[in-house]
């Protein structure tokens, strides 16, 4: 039985959520509807949840960047295209700025996934451009130059098993986890 469906942008974001979801209660079964882009995501959602049928009553997460744009906004767009009979079990959560920022909010993760030195990662938690990644309008090329390395699937894969549960400065970061818990708990 599907205990929780998460709608997100694309396939790197899938591979984060499905990774979180896991740790967080391997016994739940969480389903994962990945898009080709965010006008994917928002095309497709509304009519997906509509048509849902079993389990009757799961509860659905939309997960959504916000790309540097009005956050209150958007989550109001997206609640909006919600069908109503199912808008009280839906939640939406938005990744301050890009999916990234989560990334550039747990410095350890990148050391355990041997993208950073342990240096560089003491270096980033002490740097108050990094304290706060969800104020990161450009937290993708910032990556791109702490780690050298590209692809966002590979870099999902590599850093979403170290990603701490808890202390990540994120808060878009936590209020997700703090949702997924409240919801698989």
């Amino acid at each position: 039985m599907t205990d929780l469906v998460v709608f997100v942008e694309e396939r790197s974001a899938g591979i984060v959520v499905q990774t979180i979801a896991a740790r967080i209660a391997p016994e739940r079964k969480v389903i994962v509807v990945e898009h080709e882009g965010k006008q994917d995501l928002r095309r497709s959602f509304p009519r997906k949840i509509q048509a849902w049928r079993h389990p009757a009553q799961v509860p659905f997460v939309i997960l959504h960047d916000n790309d540097s744009g009005d956050c209150s906004a958007l989550k109001q767009g997206l609640f909006s295209a919600i069908p109503s009979a199912k808008r009280p079990r839906t939640k939406i959560r938005i990744v301050m700025q890009h999916l990234e920022a989560w990334y550039l909010g747990d410095a350890k993760a990148l050391v355990a996934a041997g993208l950073l030195t342990s240096a560089r990662a003491d270096s980033l938690a002490n740097s108050s451009k990094f304290r706060d990644p969800d104020q990161l309008a450009n937290a993708k090329q910032e990556l791109k130059k702490l780690l050298k390395e590209t692809g966002q699937i590979l870099l999902a894969r590599k850093i979403a098993p170290h990603m701490d549960l808890e202390l990540n400065t994120s808060q878009s970061y936590r209020l997700f986890i703090s949702t997924l818990k409240q919801i698989l708990s």
